[in-house]
């Protein structure tokens, strides 16, 4: 039998055998999980003990049905579209009607749950006299999504106060990636975005 010869200096590596790349693999290990977070995503409330009084309704921002009131609570509970179950400290005053703002400010902070890059610093928001804006820096920071259908509730002096919204986007975010494999991430929140697989060697 021949002898197998040595390889010689310079001979090129083998080829590694073909197989299943690290964004395949982590693709299908979080399909279900991500999904599950997407349709949690869809709905968001909050729970929470303070004083003031808030009614607030609205189809979109550019669409509020009366919104007025000043509330200042601590809300026990909340969970937010982005993956954020969380605690907080939240002031509002609000005075609106249809896509007419007279006078907005926002308060969130204290909280914890938030992911980075999330409200949570203790900003306060300011907004005058005007139409609404998707530019405004409650909708641009996620303290508010401009496009949910929902509203808020604290009737009395002192009260709970309950939140409760249904936020479209996150529908579509859910859909199109249960139909397209997680490949269409529309809120870019999916955990195969936000930390994608090393190239493959």
């Amino acid at each position: 039998m021949a002898a197998t010869s040595p390889a010689k200096a310079g001979d090129e590596a083998p080829a590694p055998l073909p197989g299943p790349s690290p964004d395949l693999i982590e693709r299908i290990a979080l399909f279900l999980p991500d999904r599950l977070m997407d349709f949690l995503d869809m709905v968001s409330f909050g729970v929470g003990i303070g004083y003031g009084l808030d009614v607030h309704h609205q189809a979109t921002c550019f669409l509020t049905l009366p919104a007025l009131g000043t509330y200042n609570s601590l809300s026990l509970l909340n969970w937010y579209p982005g993956r954020n179950l969380c605690t907080s400290l939240v002031e509002e005053q609000e005075a609106g009607l249809g896509p007419l703002i007279l006078y907005r400010a926002d308060f969130f902070g204290g909280g914890s749950g938030w992911d980075k890059g999330q409200p949570g610093s203790g900003e306060k928001h300011y907004r005058g006299i005007g139409l609404a804006s998707l530019d405004d820096a409650s909708h641009r920071e996620g303290f508010r999504d401009p496009w949910a259908v929902g509203g808020a509730w604290g009737p009395l002096l002192l009260s709970p106060r309950l939140e409760l919204a249904l936020h479209p986007v996150e529908i579509v975010d859910f859909l199109l990636g249960t139909l397209t494999f997680g490949l269409v991430d529309v809120c870019e929140d999916d955990w195969t975005s936000l930390h994608p697989a090393p190239p493959r060697q």
